[in-house]
């Protein structure tokens, strides 16, 4: 996870399996702003917009 300027300021790496997966991400401790959430996978990626505010 990126805020809005690229600085990285969250990164969790997860094991998974083929399938549907949810992660939850507490935002408690991150200021009101955009950032940029990445999911990679081995063959591809998601990037998202999570905007926040408190």
């Amino acid at each position: 996870m990126s805020d809005i300027n690229g600085r990285v300021v969250a990164r969790q790496e997860l094991k998974a399996v083929a399938g549907y997966q949810q992660v939850g991400i507490s935002t408690a401790q991150f200021q009101d702003g955009l950032y940029m959430i990445r999911v990679q996978g081995k063959d591809w990626m998601s990037t998202q917009k999570l905007s926040v505010m408190h």
